[in-house]
């Protein structure tokens, strides 16, 4: 989160949707780890087809059994 001094009369809708495009300091930023977990509430859908199908589709090769065991 950084600190403006843009006027509230200055901002733009275009600013504005910039605050959901990725940014140059995003990573390692633990407010973006905030901000991500609350994708799940907001947008469940993009949520699921980027993070959770991709996990799930692992899972079966997870439950094999270790050979020679």
């Amino acid at each position: 989160m950084v600190h403006t001094n843009k006027h509230i009369k200055d901002v733009t809708l275009d600013g504005l949707d910039a605050n959901y495009k990725k940014k140059s300091c995003q990573e390692g930023c633990g407010v973006y780890c905030a901000v991500s977990a609350s994708l799940l509430v907001e947008k469940p859908v993009r949520v699921l087809g980027k993070e959770i199908l991709p996990l799930a589709k692992r899972v079966p090769s997870l439950m094999r059994p270790l050979s020679g065991a």
